[in-house]
């Protein structure tokens, strides 16, 4: 059982001008290349996603069923929608709502530190708010894509599907870990253990990515929407994206564990002191999921995401709070 995400690098020149041409478009409507998808100005309200290779066709059809089932009127920001879906040589061409803004990542790169000061909280508030979110139907899996059904909500409540998913993944890279992460054995079964007290509490969605580039905004404290929903989306704890995004809003640079522990701090004056366990648990708990997410063929030891999840693994302090003895 594994969270995995597409990768755009895989779309040809070739490709690309032929999906383009079909719409009308060139390279100058490009906005932006991410990970998973390259997106182009298709109208005022719409964009046009192109996604290497067809096989995510399925998964894009689930997304489409999951964002019509969306209600974000209680919310502040807004959220993605599919309006068409279409095979163009040997790319997926998707047609999505465009927002108008700026990715957030790219207002943080130019704000001072008082406009961070502003921003941070801002960041915090939006991503609590998506548990105001309603989906219209009742979701069979914690995972919005397992069409296996390896998530099965019947088997479980939320903590221990990511308990199930925590203990895979720790098994299959348990000789990298145990060799870099300090008294790995204790750490994990302190994990085990709390993540087998049950959630009790309703489904709400998960966004899973929710990172300064997935968020658009017009000015550094103003939210305008939250997108791409989609390979880390789950049905759960809404503490999950809290803790996520405290990890996600500098992950790589100089000063990101001095950042997260503020965000930290933020967020447990939003939710309340009993909070703080369980972001330092799901905080752990993403860290040890994602360690070989972007591992290419060089050792995983020597991977940079790995690094970042070694170092948040060995955080002393955070252990002491989870009981780990």
């Amino acid at each position: 059982m594994a969270i995995e995400r597409a990768n755009a690098a895989g779309i040809g020149e070739d490709e690309r001008k032929l999906a383009l041409n079909h719409y009308d478009l060139n390279s100058r409507s490009l906005l932006g290349k991410g990970t998973e998808a390259e997106v182009y100005a298709l109208s005022e309200d719409l964009v046009l996603k192109l996604y290497a290779g067809t096989n995510r066709l399925g998964k894009l059809e689930i997304l489409k069923k999951f964002y019509d089932g969306l209600d974000d009127s209680a919310l502040s920001v807004r959220v993605p929608r599919i309006y068409s879906i279409e095979p163009v040589e040997n790319l997926l061409c998707v047609t999505e709502r465009r927002f108008h803004g700026m990715p957030l990542e790219s207002l943080i790169a130019k704000a001072s530190d008082q406009q961070l000061n502003a921003i941070r909280p801002e960041y915090l508030r939006g991503v609590s708010e998506l548990a105001n979110l309603s989906v219209s139907y009742n979701p069979r899996t914690f995972l919005l894509f397992d069409e296996v059904g390896k998530s099965d909500i019947q088997t479980g409540d939320f903590h221990h599907f990511i308990r199930r998913m925590v203990l895979d993944k720790a098994e299959s890279n348990k000789d990298t870990l145990s060799s870099t992460v300090k008294h790995f054995s204790r750490k994990l079964a302190t994990l085990e253990s709390l993540l087998d007290e049950p959630y009790v509490g309703n489904l709400f969605v998960i966004h899973g990515d929710y990172f300064p580039g997935n968020i658009i905004a017009r000015d550094p404290d103003r939210l305008e929407a939250v997108i791409d929903f989609g390979s880390f989306t789950m049905f759960g704890n809404p503490l999950y994206d809290v803790a996520t995004a405290c990890s996600f809003f500098d992950m790589y640079g100089p000063r990101r564990d001095v950042i997260r522990d503020e965000l930290i701090e933020t967020a447990v004056s939003l939710h309340g002191e009993p909070s703080r366990k369980w972001l330092l648990a799901f905080m752990s708990s993403y860290a040890l999921l994602s360690c070989d997410l972007y591992a290419g063929n060089e050792p995983l030891i020597e991977n940079g995401h790995y690094a970042w999840a070694r170092d948040l693994l060995n955080r002393d302090d955070y252990w002491k709070i989870l009981g780990c003895k």
